[in-house]
């Protein structure tokens, strides 16, 4: 699916309106401080399964280096072994 940038900021300010706004999914800023997204900082934090990397996005405003992994054979060995 290719977009153009425009597109895809557009995409992402629109999903960060309905995951992170008062509403539904953030129902007394529930989603916000489950995630720690605005009082995490100077961390690492690995996300695999991260989807469209949108909680990503969010923690690296903060400053937190991040890293995502979307390979599902990463994912299936590190359910092995962890």
């Amino acid at each position: 699916m290719m977009k153009s940038d425009d597109v895809l900021k557009k995409m992402i300010i629109d999903m960060e309106k309905i995951r992170y706004n008062e509403g539904y999914r953030n129902w007394g800023n529930k989603w916000r401080s489950t995630l720690k997204l605005d009082t995490t900082h100077g961390k690492r934090v690995l996300d695999y399964g991260c989807g469209s990397g949108i909680e990503a996005l969010q923690y690296a405003k903060t400053g937190i280096m991040f890293t995502l992994l979307i390979s599902m054979q990463v994912i299936f060995h590190l359910q092995k072994k962890y």
